[in-house]
This record gives structure tokens, sequence and C-alpha cells, in this order.
């Protein structure tokens, strides 16, 4: 795929962890006193759902030979793929809805920036931890709960290379 030759190059929209909600983030971990951690999520691009725009590639020939197509032959491209202009957003609409799942919620001023928040034994809001996301990296901190929460995304997106 060659993203600069999307027809929608202008309008896709692009989510990255900003600078403020980074040192949010460094704060947060130091103030409760819990490791960082830092991750990648190996092949994020594929795991991208589809916007539901038409989309046509050209196979490369090891791929159209195999599906026995023709020279100018053109595929109709529906999920995520590496060189899609909008496959970094494509991912992190995937990520963000698997994240609100697990209880995870946006910070209103940079949606890259998600907090685990539950109940304490009186009621009151506690944070249990705090993660940051640009494009397939991140970075965050919690408590055990949080860790706990963090194995079940583990399991269908990251590899963690500290913990």
């Amino acid at each position: 795929m060659l993203g600069f030759e999307d027809p929608g190059l202008s309008e896709v929209p692009r989510d990255a962890l900003s600078k403020d909600g980074r040192q949010l983030l460094l704060q947060l971990v130091a103030s409760k006193g819990c490791s960082l951690l830092n991750f990648d999520i190996s092949t994020a691009f594929l795991k991208g759902q589809g916007d539901g725009r038409p989309l046509g590639i050209h196979a490369p020939s090891e791929l159209g030979n195999a599906l026995g197509l023709q020279g100018g032959d053109q595929c109709l491209l529906k999920g995520g793929a590496y060189g899609r202009v909008d496959a970094p957003y494509l991912w992190y609409k995937e990520l963000r809805k698997v994240l609100e799942s697990l209880g995870f919620m946006a910070c209103p001023f940079d949606g890259c920036l998600f907090v685990l928040i539950t109940k304490d034994s009186t009621g009151n809001p506690k944070v249990r931890g705090v993660l940051g996301v640009h494009v397939e990296d991140g970075i965050g901190g919690g408590d055990s709960y949080y860790r706990s929460i963090l194995q079940k995304l583990r399991g269908r997106f990251i590899q963690f290379w500290g913990v």
C-alpha cells in the first residue's frame, strides 16, 4: 500500500499520545510508586478493522499468482494494512474499543491516554493505572489489579518488553 496515494489523505484522522498526556502519565506512575512498563503491539496495523471506504489494491505478484489474478486485476481491501494512510487510526479505534471493554476510560483532553478507575470500599473512585499509546507502542503503570487487566489485553495484542 502506498498511503500517499490515498484519495482521502487530507481527511483521514491520525492520533498519537501528546506531550502533555505523556507527562501526566509519567507523573501519575511516579506518584503512585508503580513500575513503568513499555510495550509494542506486534503487527498492529493488521489488527485494525476497515472503515467501509472501498480501496482497490494491486496484489503483490506472489499473492496475485496464488489467487489466479491477471496483470491488471485489483483486490478490494476491507481491513487494515501497512501502507494505508489511515492504518494507525483504524488500529487506534480497535484498541480503544478493547480498552474500553476492559474498563479503561480515555482522557477527555488526550484520546491516547487511558485510565483504569474502579471504586474503593467506600464507593469513591480509585485510579488503578494509566496507559498511553503512541501508534503501536505504549507505556503505562499501575497496581496489581491494573496488571491483571493488562494480561487480558496482552493475550490479544501486546508483546511486553518490560512489566
